[in-house]
């Protein structure tokens, strides 16, 4: 597909193949392959992937700042202006989950419900990344939950360098009324595809229903 329908105010902007419904405005910013719906203000920002067509997966993200990189679904980015490309920024993203009556495991939680990599928080190479995780979920005659967790996340020059730092804080603010506490968010380091994998749990009998996250996770990125 062609890109199309996208509004450029500035010099020097590129718009990848595929890409559509975008808006720019600044100078020497690119909407890589196949992103759709994103708004970049600023100079030198980057929305999705400029080199390879099939890993784009970008819908909806924005940037704001310079030399900002949004890389994942919906992501929003402000940057204070790194040196380089995703030097140093800071960006938010939204995940969900439902899980079913009855399942107690822990479940996988992805940006707009997208079960891949491209759902999956990715990070860099040679990059340190701190996060706050803000999760919440609500049933029905049950009352509603809350929980945080912070800590740090670290990738060297391999997708397997990827580990945790430390140990991660968790807190929890709001518990299921009357219920035992169960119902739980974590954070933990997938090696296996280089990413921050988010996880929540319930308990069995939720009122008879499915429970819905929501799980919102700030990142605060330094790569070389």
């Amino acid at each position: 597909m062609a890109s199309e329908n996208n509004l450029i105010i500035g010099d020097g902007n590129t718009v990848k193949i595929g890409s559509a419904g975008n808006s720019i405005s600044g100078s020497g910013n690119v909407c890589g392959y196949n992103v759709t719906n994103g708004l970049i203000i600023g100079a030198a920002n980057t929305i999705g992937s400029t080199t390879d067509n099939a890993a784009s997966p970008n819908n909806g993200a924005v940037v704001f700042g310079v030399n900002g990189t949004a890389l994942r679904y919906g992501e929003t980015v402000l940057n204070s202006g790194g040196a380089t490309a995703g030097a140093a920024q800071c960006s938010i993203v939204m995940l969900v989950k439902t899980i079913p009556n009855g399942t107690t495991a822990y479940q996988e939680c992805f940006i707009q419900g997208q079960a891949t990599n491209l759902g999956r928080i990715m990070l860099g190479l040679n990059s340190a990344t701190g996060f706050r995780i803000r999760a919440s979920a609500f049933v029905q005659n049950w009352g509603g939950w809350y929980m945080e967790v912070a800590g740090a996340i670290g990738i060297d020059d391999a997708v397997g360098k990827t580990v945790m730092v430390g140990t991660n804080a968790t807190k929890a603010l709001r518990t299921v009324s009357g219920k035992t506490d169960d119902w739980r968010v974590r954070a933990t380091a997938d090696a296996t595809n280089g990413a921050l994998k988010i996880e929540v749990k319930t308990q069995t009998g939720a009122g008879g229903a499915a429970v819905d996250f929501v799980v919102c996770v700030e990142l605060f990125q330094s790569k070389a």
